[in-house]
C-alpha cells in the first residue's frame, strides 16, 4: 500500500457497503488508518491481529455475557485494532452501555449495522481500496446463478 493512500475509517462510512452503518460511539477515532480488515468472534483469537485492523463481527463469541464482551473489547483496544463493526442481530440486539462507555473512553470507533450485511463483501471492497488492486469480477460469487 501506498504510504499516501491511508484508508481511514471515516473515509470507509462513505462505502455503499456501509450505508446502514452507524457509529455509535469512539467518533473522535475515525481519523484512524486501516491497514487490514479482519472478521474475530472471540477474544481467544485476539493474537491473530497485528495492529492496525478494522475488526467486523456479530458478536457470537461475546456478545450475551458481560465479562467476555468488556473482555473482547479491551483486547482489541490493547491489540491497537482500529475500530470494532458489530452486525446487530441475536447475539447483539443493541450495542450495550458497558461497549459504548469503553469505548468512548478510549476514542475507538464502534460501529453498528442495523442490517444484515455481508462480511466477505466488506472485507473484499476495503482490501481491494487497502492495496489498491481491484478483484476481478470473475471471481465473484453470483448467488443468482445457483
Amino acid at each position: 500500500m501506498n504510504a499516501e493512500l491511508k484508508l481511514t475509517i471515516g473515509e470507509v462510512l462513505k462505502h455503499d457497503l456501509f450505508k446502514h452503518a452507524k457509529v455509535v460511539a469512539g467518533s473522535c477515532g475515525l481519523s484512524r488508518p486501516i491497514r487490514w480488515v479482519h472478521i474475530l468472534e472471540s477474544r481467544e483469537n485476539t493474537s491473530f491481529i497485528n495492529g492496525g485492523e478494522l475488526i467486523l463481527s456479530t458478536g457470537i463469541g461475546f456478545g450475551e455475557n458481560v465479562t467476555k464482551r468488556l473482555s473482547y473489547l479491551n483486547e482489541l483496544i490493547q491489540c491497537q485494532a482500529v475500530g470494532l463493526c458489530i452486525e446487530l442481530g441475536p447475539y447483539i440486539p443493541e450495542i450495550p452501555m458497558d461497549m459504548l462507555e469503553i469505548a468512548n473512553h478510549h476514542g475507538f470507533p464502534l460501529i453498528a449495522f442495523e442490517q444484515p450485511v455481508r462480511f466477505v463483501d466488506i472485507t473484499l471492497d476495503l482490501h481491494e481500496s487497502i492495496i489498491n488492486v481491484p478483484y476481478p469480477n470473475s471471481l465473484v460469487c453470483n448467488h443468482s446463478q445457483y
